[in-house]
C-alpha cells in the first residue's frame, strides 16, 4: 500500500486532552479509541501485526553484488566451503518484496524477538530464505541450499512443498531440495 504522504503528529492542546471523545478531522476515530495511545495520550508500543505485517527488502549491500549473478536462474558458487546463493539476475527488487510477503514465517523454539528468524519462500520451483538485515523491518533473501535447511522441521517443510503447489512448482521444488 503506497503512501501518499508523511503524518505529522502535533502535541495536543490542553484542551482537546480534557475532552477524552474529541474526534480529530485527521484520524476516522477519536483519540479516546486511538489503539496507539494510552490514556494519558502518549504513545504506546504496538503488538507486532501477524498476517498484516509488511516487510521491505534490503539487499545486503547497494548495488547488490554478493547473491546476484548474470545467469537467468538461481544457483551457487562456492566460496571457500561456503555456498553463497546467487538469485537470477531476472529478479526484481519488487518480485524480491513480494515473495517476501507472502512467505512462511519461521522461528525456531525459544526464539524471543517479534520477527520471524527466517522468511521462506518458493518461486519457479526453488526455495529462497530471508534473513533479518533490519531487524523487526526487513530481509534480505537468497536461493536455499539443501543441507541448509532446518533440521526436524516437517511443519515447516509441509507448509513450503504447499506452497509450492500453490506456484505450480513442486516437483521443481523437491528436486531442487532434494526431498
Amino acid at each position: 500500500m503506497a503512501s501518499t504522504g508523511a503524518v505529522v503528529l502535533e502535541p495536543a492542546s490542553p484542551e482537546r486532552c480534557r475532552r477524552p471523545n474529541f474526534v480529530d478531522p485527521r484520524y476516522p476515530i477519536s483519540i479516546a479509541q486511538s489503539p496507539y495511545l494510552d490514556k494519558r495520550g502518549l504513545a504506546r508500543r504496538m503488538p507486532v501485526m501477524d498476517a498484516l505485517r509488511m516487510w521491505l527488502y534490503e539487499p545486503d549491500e547497494n548495488p547488490k553484488k554478493k547473491h546476484h549473478w548474470k545467469e537467468d536462474r538461481a544457483g551457487f558458487e562456492i566460496v571457500g566451503h561456503v555456498f553463497i546463493g546467487k538469485c537470477p539476475r531476472t529478479m526484481s527488487i519488487e518480485l524480491a518484496e513480494t515473495l517476501l510477503n507472502s512467505g512462511i514465517a519461521w522461528s525456531p523454539r525459544g526464539w524471543r524477538d517479534d520477527y520471524p528468524q527466517r522468511i521462506y519462500s518458493v518461486w519457479e520451483g526453488v526455495l529462497y530464505r530471508a534473513t533479518p538485515t533490519n531487524p523487526g523491518r526487513s530481509y534480505h533473501g537468497f536461493p536455499e541450499h539443501y543441507s541448509r535447511f532446518p533440521p526436524g522441521s516437517r511443519e515447516l517443510r509441509s507448509q513450503i512443498i504447499n506452497l509450492a503447489r500453490e506456484r505450480n512448482c513442486e516437483h521443481e521444488l523437491r528436486e531442487w531440495m532434494r526431498w
